[in-house]
């Protein structure tokens, strides 16, 4: 009897985070129609680093398919931060593409949003003669390429990696964009500053969580101060890298609560780093469809860990493109 009363139970909370997906939410200073969020995945739809209109095609059928907000992935917040040469950043010619991008989504009634990222010393982009990292790191990534080793960020590179994210930030508001997301995971620059296995510094920017998380807090706190009156400013981090001595739960629980400080009005939570482990969360013995369909997981668990510590929209896998706000709001 009592294992049918919690199959029950379980039934009746997952009917009642179901009808909640579809009712509206505010999000930071914008209002979704409901709460399906297409996350971040590379698209591959550009031509020399610049959208295509099949780019544009892709997010106007996601939100006709009834996605309250739409995520274009990856862009380079200056040419420095591409992980390769083709890959978009920023610029006036693909802020012009991305423009027409807003303008479709927003024809169907939906809203749009777009990572900033900067790639670190994750990358193989002959343009660069040193990428930049939190310390010299060796890059198998872009051995090829004749970029082994990064360059250790000094003050002047991490004032200028800042002022690119507020301008990036600021070009997408007037693009007609309705969010930003700021990569803080996957083992990108602001990934390499939280990871302790990365980051070797000995300054205030290293050592302790407080240290590492240092910089992509002030980055937050400045893009926040810049356009957090008219975007939603989201963030995507980390549970955990998935290796050993790398950023951890309760460096992400940490870090969730110093964002929450910052009014953060979304978190997206993943995980993995891209040149070490690009698959943890396909990792286990379980695939992806039997996660979602048979309870909670190892993924399930840390995410429900963050929501008891913090008050601020928690973004949890609910398929392969598309993550839904459940819970804290």
């Amino acid at each position: 009897m009592s294992y049918s009363t919690t199959n029950d139970d379980i039934a009746k909370g997952n009917r009642n985070k179901l009808n909640k997906a579809f009712t509206p939410v505010r999000l930071g200073p914008i209002d979704l129609n409901n709460r399906f969020i297409k996350s971040a995945t590379y698209e591959g739809m550009y031509v020399n680093g610049i959208p295509s209109q099949d780019l544009i095609n892709h997010h106007v059928e996601i939100i006709r398919g009834g996605t309250a907000l739409t995520t274009v992935s990856y862009g380079a917040v200056s040419p420095e931060g591409r992980t390769f040469k083709d890959q978009m950043w920023l610029n006036d010619e693909s802020l012009a593409e991305l423009k027409k991008l807003s303008d479709a989504v927003h024809a169907e009634a939906g809203k749009v949003s777009i990572q900033l990222t900067h790639c670190g010393f994750f990358s193989k982009n002959t343009d660069l003669s040193k990428p930049l990292a939190p310390s010299r790191i060796f890059n198998a990534y872009g051995v090829l390429s004749g970029l082994a080793f990064s360059k250790a960020m000094d003050e002047s590179d991490l004032e200028k990696v800042k002022a690119d994210f507020v301008q990036s930030a600021e070009a997408v508001k007037k693009a007609g964009f309705d969010a930003v997301e700021i990569h803080m995971g996957h083992g990108y620059l602001l990934s390499q500053f939280l990871s302790p296995a990365t980051n070797k510094r000995k300054d205030a920017y290293g050592g302790s969580i407080e240290n590492r998380s240092r910089f992509p807090l002030d980055i937050y706190k400045a893009v926040h101060a810049a356009v957090g009156d008219d975007l939603a400013v989201l963030v995507k981090l980390n549970l955990d890298d998935g290796f050993a001595d790398g950023f951890s739960l309760e460096d992400c629980k940490y870090v969730c609560r110093e964002l929450e400080k910052l009014d953060c009005h979304g978190i997206e939570l993943s995980g993995g780093f891209t040149s070490k482990t690009p698959f943890y969360l396909m990792r286990g013995d379980i695939p992806l469809k039997g996660k979602i369909e048979n309870g909670e997981t190892i993924e399930d668990a840390a995410v429900r860990e963050v929501e008891e510590e913090t008050g601020i929209h928690v973004l949890v896998l609910k398929s392969k493109i598309t993550r839904t706000l459940v819970s804290n709001s």
